[in-house]
C-alpha cells in the first residue's frame, strides 16, 4: 500500500488495477469514489474470494477512500480478472440499464447458446446507442454497463484470458488522460 501511496503522491498515479474479479471490483470503486457501503462489507464482496480477508487490501481501500474525501481528482480502483460467476445477473443489469421492452426472464431461463446471442446484442446496443445513453444517464453509468456487457460476452465465449486482456486495455484507455495505473498481478510465470 505504501508503494501505491508514494506513486499517487509523487508520480501522478490515479488508479490501481488488481487481478481480482472485475465485476466485484466495481463495488470497491464505488466505495472508493463515493463512500457508498461499509469498508468491511465492500472488501469482503468486492474482491475475488479470499482477497477481501487481507488486512493490506482493507488498508488500501480505506486509504483510497480517505484520499478521495480531500482531493478533487479521485483515485479509482479496478479489478481486471474474469469473474467465475453466472453471467445472467450481469446481463440483467445491462438489460435494466438499457430499459429494454422485452422481458428479462429471457435471460434468466436462456440456455448458454441463447445467452451468447443476448450478450452480443446487449453489447451492441450499449455501443450503438452510447451518445443517447450517456446524455440520459451519465458517462460513468454507461461505462459500467459497457464493462459488464463486454465481460459477460467474453465469458460466454469461454475467453477468460481475452476478457482479462480486454479489461486491462479498457482500463488503460479510460485512465490515460488522468495518469498512470498501477497493475498488480498474482500470477508469475503462468
Amino acid at each position: 500500500m505504501r508503494a501505491f501511496q508514494y506513486l499517487v503522491e509523487y508520480a501522478g498515479y490515479r488508479s490501481i488495477a488488481c487481478e481480482s474479479d472485475c465485476l466485484a471490483g466495481l463495488k470497491v470503486n464505488t466505495f472508493v469514489e463515493d463512500g457508498e457501503g461499509w469498508l468491511i462489507e465492500v472488501t469482503r464482496t468486492g474482491f475475488s474470494p479470499g482477497f477481501g480477508k487481507s488486512a493490506a487490501n482493507r488498508e488500501l481501500v480505506d486509504w483510497m477512500r480517505e484520499y478521495n474525501e480531500s482531493h478533487t481528482e479521485k483515485l479509482r480502483f479496478y479489478g481486471f480478472d474474469a469473474p467465475a460467476a453466472d453471467p445472467r445477473p450481469v446481463l440483467a443489469a445491462v438489460h435494466a440499464y438499457l430499459g429494454l421492452p422485452w422481458d428479462v426472464s429471457e435471460i434468466k431461463f436462456a440456455n448458454e447458446a441463447k445467452l451468447r446471442v443476448i450478450a452480443d446484442d446487449l453489447l451492441a446496443l450499449v455501443a450503438i446507442d452510447s451518445a443517447r445513453l450517456i446524455a440520459e444517464t451519465s458517462y460513468e453509468q454507461w461505462w459500467r454497463a459497457s464493462w459488464r456487457a463486454r465481460v459477460a460476452a467474453g465469458l460466454l465465449r469461454d475467453q477468460a484470458n481475452a476478457v482479462v486482456a480486454d479489461n486491462l486495455k479498457q482500463i488503460m484507455a479510460r485512465e490515460e488522460r488522468r495518469g498512470p495505473t498501477l497493475v498488480l498481478t498474482r500470477r508469475f510465470g503462468s
